[in-house]
């Protein structure tokens, strides 16, 4: 009955489906989709209320108007026009080992001869100079990977199930870019497909706030791009109910936890009290689910969140966890 009413009302505005290209609800397309796998097989659905899930929509990808040696400022996104792929070059100084990036919108034939044109990188003597173009075709997929990142090697057969809960009070809404930023390049060097990582995101205030749970996105591409695309709103932090969401929620079988899979959450939040010498209950109970890495912004030290003192981190401001985001990243699959 489910199934039949959100068809009955997502093509009762399909309109502005076809206006835009967004689907009208993404968490209901997810879930029709698991009822129904041929679900864009169908064109009206696939058109009109989930073109996005459908891949319907041109492309959209980061875009910057010159060459950057970091790929943080390359941060504007734009929409394609149809036909067009995300392109990425990527330059590495045989010198002096420095990268600088390209990303923009890109005909695809264009990405099959791209030093046809006149670029930055194509006006200058590329001897000395190794340079990769990569076009994709997914939103978002031209954002480079972290210059260092965890290898393959490395993370290959890592099961896990990691549960990203956020706090998303007033006084964490101002470090909003650097927390989405932060989250893509903890994420980007593992393994996040259907054997191994699966990746959940909420936030909290006085309530928990749901974004994706472990089973709802199955690639790497789809969970990047829902990290970017988040929002902070803003409100009163309550760390009791981030926690309540990792235990009633993010890690129960209802949403996607799995058995096979070995449980780490990460925490991010300036939300907090004086240092305890003993877990809460709360805090106990969600010790006993995961490994808690704390990533702790401002003045308070919550070092009791974190499984051990190599899982806490304290940042006096957020411009520093772009410095931490490696040593995260590799805690996951350790």
């Amino acid at each position: 009955m489910l199934f039949v009413l959100s068809i009955i009302v997502f093509l009762s505005v399909s309109s502005v489906a076809v206006q835009d290209c967004h689907d009208i609800d993404p968490a209901a397309c997810q879930l029709m989709a698991k009822q129904r796998p041929d679900l864009c097989s169908d064109e009206t659905i696939a058109k009109t209320a989930c073109p996005q899930f459908c891949k319907q929509c041109p492309v959209t990808c980061y875009q910057c108007n010159a060459t950057v040696n970091d790929y943080h400022l390359c941060n504007t996104k734009m929409a394609c026009r149809e036909g067009q792929m995300c392109m990425r070059k990527e330059l590495k100084s045989a010198i002096d080992g420095h990268h600088e990036y390209e990303m923009t919108c890109a005909e695809k034939q264009a990405c099959d001869n791209p030093w046809s044109g006149l670029s930055a990188f194509g006006k200058r003597d590329i001897a000395p100079r190794d340079v990769s173009v990569t076009c994709c075709s997914d939103d978002l997929c031209n954002y480079p990977e972290p210059l260092t990142t965890t290898t393959q090697s490395t993370v290959t057969g890592c099961i896990r199930d990691l549960v990203l809960i956020v706090d998303e009070s007033t006084s964490v809404k101002r470090y909003h870019s650097d927390i989405n930023r932060f989250l893509h390049d903890v994420v980007a060097p593992l393994p996040v497909n259907d054997a191994e990582v699966h990746v959940s995101l909420g936030f909290f205030t006085t309530a928990s706030r749901p974004i994706f749970d472990l089973d709802d996105l199955h690639s790497k591409s789809a969970v990047l791009q829902a990290l970017g695309s988040q929002t902070i709103q803003g409100g009163h932090g309550d760390i009791n109910e981030g926690l309540k969401y990792v235990v009633n929620h993010a890690l129960t079988p209802a949403a996607g936890d799995r058995t096979s899979a070995k449980n780490v959450v990460i925490i991010i939040t300036d939300d907090g009290s004086d240092n305890k010498a003993l877990l809460t209950p709360l805090e106990h109970a969600v010790h006993s689910k995961a490994d808690v890495i704390s990533v702790v912004i401002g003045h308070v030290h919550l070092a009791s969140l974190a499984s051990d003192r190599h899982y806490a981190f304290h940042m006096p401001s957020a411009s520093g966890l772009s410095k931490i985001s490696k040593q995260v990243s590799d805690l996951i699959c350790t």
